[in-house]
Parts: structure tokens; C-alpha cells; sequence
């Protein structure tokens, strides 16, 4: 039985059928202090997976200069246990870039409000590698977000220098 505020003095009597009103309430009641649902427990949300964007750039170097990939310039935002990955290929032509060797040119793994950079020039990195690699008319940036389970890096801006230098 149920009684309603100002029915204390009445007692239960004897037992009766539910009205669907009381069914109703005593459903809400319990439904507000037990757990409703599935008795399978909640999976873990799916992590965030890493993504990779892509830019070619073509050096505009006049007939008897060559390139020098120069400095490359980023600003992000970076969460704790977030990074981005910044990469490049270099080759003679844009279809060349594919098969071109990747080289690490640099890590965004904290917040920056103005211009963060490598202290290596795209060029060094590139004569680090074994054996040596120059700069070539074409470079490919791979720019890789490293999420963690709920938050990501936010890349807001990057830059690309270079120098055209006399062909030896």
C-alpha cells in the first residue's frame, strides 16, 4: 500500500491490487535508486587514432639555381600526451615524392602562441640521412596528430621556407 502525505493516520488495511498510477510510482522509485539497462558493462570509448595530412610544395627556383629546403615553422595546440609528427620527401618531380625517403623534421609536443621550429633546417635533415640526401624542386610535409584516448592536437598554422642557391 501507499500512502499519500496527510494518509499516516489510515494504516494499509488490507492488501489490494495496484492502481497503474501506484505501479507507475513504485516503478520510478526504484528505477531511481538502482541501476536500469544492460547488466553488460559499458565498453571503453575507442581510442582516437593517429591522422596524417599531406602538403607538396614546389620551389619556384630560377634556371641555374638549385633549392635549399630551409626552416619549417608550425603553431598547435597540444594536450598533454598529444604530440604531432612533422616529416618530409624530397624529389625531382611531385609523382617521384611517393618513393622518396621520409625524414623526421620535427615534433610539436607543447603549446605554442607564436612560431616553434626544429633547430635543424629541412636540409640538414635531409644531409643526416645515410646516405646523404639534397633538396630536390619538390617536398612532401606529412604532418601526423597523435591523439590520446579523448583528447588531439590541433595544428592552427604552418610555413615553409626556402632558399635558391647558384647550381655548383
Amino acid at each position: 500500500c501507499i500512502n499519500l502525505p496527510g494518509d499516516w493516520s489510515k494504516g494499509c488495511g488490507t492488501a489490494t491490487t495496484m492502481t497503474a498510477q501506484e505501479k507507475a510510482f513504485e516503478f520510478m522509485i526504484y528505477t531511481t535508486t538502482q541501476c536500469v539497462g544492460s547488466s553488460t558493462p559499458t565498453p571503453e570509448p575507442t581510442p582516437l587514432q593517429p591522422q596524417t595530412f599531406t602538403r607538396d610544395y614546389d620551389a619556384g627556383c630560377a634556371q641555374g639555381e638549385q633549392v635549399q629546403w630551409s626552416y619549417f615553422f608550425w603553431q598547435a595546440a597540444i594536450p598533454t600526451g598529444t604530440s604531432i609528427l612533422f616529416e618530409a620527401q624530397t624529389a625531382d618531380t611531385q609523382d617521384d615524392l611517393d618513393a622518396a625517403t621520409k625524414v623526421r623534421i620535427g615534433v610539436a609536443d607543447t603549446t605554442t602562441t607564436s612560431w616553434a621550429r626544429d633547430n635543424d633546417t629541412v636540409e640538414q635533415h635531409l644531409s643526416d640521412e645515410d646516405p646523404p640526401l639534397t633538396s630536390r624542386t619538390w617536398l612532401r610535409v606529412s604532418m601526423t596528430l597523435y591523439p590520446d584516448v579523448t583528447s588531439t592536437p590541433a595544428l592552427s598554422d604552418w610555413r615553409l621556407t626556402y632558399d635558391c642557391v647558384p647550381n655548383e
